[in-house]
């Protein structure tokens, strides 16, 4: 009788699996279509490249910057607990770990914008990320654009339904 009683949820799971795998397909195409529309606009890529560099350059620097070094292994010790707190699945530690890396990660970035060799890397920086930011934002209004990322709205929505149920 048990036997009976759980075939039917199981059509029902695999059912669900099934549908989940079809709407996250889909939802990867949408990407693909978002990708290539985008790779349309070189200056939207462009930006988007020069704000990569510039943020990494500037992480690139704070990491090595000896006036951060505290600073840094502070962030990098939270990191490390925070890592451990997610993998034990403890809710309050995880919780608990996280503020404490926000609270480093605060701190260091708090005193990096104070060292003024950090300044034209930060500069370059929020001016590239400001420039990608217009761009995109530009971009994202297309009614191309809006089209698909409201399908994936909708495909996000339909997801989340499912695995609900």
């Amino acid at each position: 009788m048990c036997a009976l009683l759980l075939a039917p949820l199981s059509l029902a799971q695999a059912d669900t699996k099934a549908q989940l795998a079809e709407l996250r397909a889909e939802n990867n195409k949408l990407d693909a279509e978002l990708n290539a529309l985008k790779d349309a606009v070189p200056e939207l890529v462009a930006a988007e490249q020069k704000s990569i560099k510039a943020t990494t350059e500037l992480h690139k620097a704070m990491d090595t910057s000896p006036a951060l070094a505290e600073e840094t292994a502070q962030q990098a010790a939270a990191f490390k607990k925070m890592t451990e707190a997610v993998m034990s699945k403890d809710d309050a530690a995880r919780n608990a770990a996280r503020e404490a890396h926000s609270k480093a990660s605060a701190a260091r970035l708090e005193k990096a914008t104070k060292l003024p060799e950090l300044a034209e890397l930060f500069k370059a920086s929020t001016d590239a990320q400001t420039e990608y930011q217009r761009l995109n934002k530009t971009f994202r209004e297309r009614p191309d654009v809006k089209a698909i990322e409201d399908k994936q709205k909708e495909l996000r929505e339909k997801i989340k339904a499912l695995r609900k149920s």
